[in-house]
């Protein structure tokens, strides 16, 4: 059950994703880095650690953008972009998402 923990919550997840041949993307958006600097660094290993057991470069993917460098203006609070930073940050994950083969242009 996902309900377990987050680790069987994400297996169980990743298995569902490939049964229905489907692409999976873990993603840590982008924060600033007064957020950044107060998260712990062992659960910032722990939640990078965890989301790369399951990569595998085919069909589950792991995007990390909390070391994306943004100005205080782009950030509606510490953990979340407003729509100068929705400008300025979409373009980057549309590129990613399209070099990936998730999307197309």
């Amino acid at each position: 059950s996902c309900l377990v923990g987050s680790e069987m919550c994400i297996e169980t997840v990743v298995e569902e994703c490939k049964k229905r041949d489907l692409s999976l993307i873990l993603y840590n958006a982008p924060v600033s880095t007064e957020y950044m600097e107060r998260v712990p660094l062992s659960y910032r290993e722990l939640t990078d650690s965890l989301a790369r057991e399951y990569v595998d470069d085919k069909t589950v993917f792991y995007l990390n953008y909390t070391a994306v460098s943004l100005p205080d203006s782009c950030y509606r609070d510490a953990d979340h972009l407003n729509e100068i930073g929705i400008h300025r940050f979409t373009p980057l994950l549309k590129d990613t998402l399209t070099c990936l083969g998730v999307i197309s242009e």
